[in-house]
């Protein structure tokens, strides 16, 4: 009896375990560790070297002295690749001044070497002058305004050897000094200017529509008389009057020399004329009845 009872707990036990519903195993993954935030891009700052080193301190800088009269620079070398300037370029304080003169090669790129050259400061002329080598031969400018208390103009001149200068024309109430070199890389001619400490004053060319002269100054003067200078007449004529509308008047010729890409330097000479006060009229010959701009000034003539 017993035995039929256990059999009958355990038949009732498996049914039950049959019936319940067991939910399958479900694997959950674990959650991917955080990413780690990429570190943030950084632009790279820009070297910048600010110099307090103006053209104050370099137009005075170097071991190269300054002259008030005379040749003031002999640079350059046997040949070059300069063939054209290019253009003028300056700076000032009240200590010094700076010009630099661009050159340019055939092809147009920046010059690296160039011929011999010269400058010569001319107080009694006004200007300073650079003689240029024969291979540069060519001009991008005539003439530019400099504006620096010493220095008024630059003109491209072609002189009556057939080169090239450039004439610094100069307002110096106490005089200049001055020196030139050659700086490199590219090749440039630089000019540094500062006031001198004399009382000679130096005076910039009379100047005209069209007209340069360089000599004679009014005042005193003598025969032979030289008339220098240069011009820039495109298609015009220009003449050398003494004693304009009087009796004694004698007239010259003037031929610039050159084209038009520059002003044309021009020499002509009164062996004799007029004495005593005598006006010279240099320009247009429409000047001497009003109808066009000359230059005048009066000599006197001995």
């Amino acid at each position: 009896m017993m035995r039929g009872r256990l059999t009958l707990l355990l038949i009732i036990t498996a049914a039950s375990a049959c019936s319940i519903d067991v939910a399958p195993a479900t694997t959950v993954a674990a959650p991917p560790p955080a990413a780690t935030p990429p570190p943030p891009t950084v632009a790279p700052v820009a070297s910048t070297t600010t110099s307090t080193m103006g053209v104050s301190a370099s137009c005075l800088m170097g071991d190269i002295p300054f002259a008030g009269e005379g040749l003031v620079g002999v640079f350059g070398e046997d040949s070059g690749d300069a063939a054209a300037v290019a253009g003028v370029r300056w700076s000032a304080t009240e200590r010094c001044e700076r010009v630099e003169i661009d050159l340019v090669t055939v092809a147009g790129s920046p010059a690296a070497t160039l011929g011999r050259t010269t400058a010569e400061l001319r107080p009694r002329s006004g200007l300073l002058r650079i003689t240029l080598p024969p291979e540069v031969d060519t001009t991008s400018l005539a003439d530019t305004v400099v504006d620096t208390p010493l220095v008024v103009r630059a003109y491209v001149v072609r002189l009556d050897t057939g080169g090239l200068a450039i004439d610094l024309h100069l307002q110096a109430p106490s005089g200049a000094a001055a020196r030139a070199f050659l700086a490199a890389s590219p090749a440039r001619i630089v000019v540094d200017l500062q006031p001198g400490s004399g009382d000679t004053p130096i005076n910039p060319p009379r100047t005209t529509t069209g007209v340069v002269l360089l000599g004679p100054g009014a005042g005193p003067a003598e025969y032979p008389l030289r008339v220098t200078g240069y011009a820039r007449a495109v298609g015009g004529e220009l003449v050398a009057v003494l004693a304009p509308g009087t009796p004694d008047r004698v007239e010259r010729p003037i031929a610039p020399t050159g084209g038009v890409e520059s002003w044309g330097e021009f020499t002509t000479v009164f062996e004799t004329g007029p004495r005593g006060m005598v006006e010279l009229l240099v320009g247009d010959p429409a000047a001497e009845v009003g109808g066009a701009t000359g230059l005048e000034i009066v000599l006197d003539l001995r």
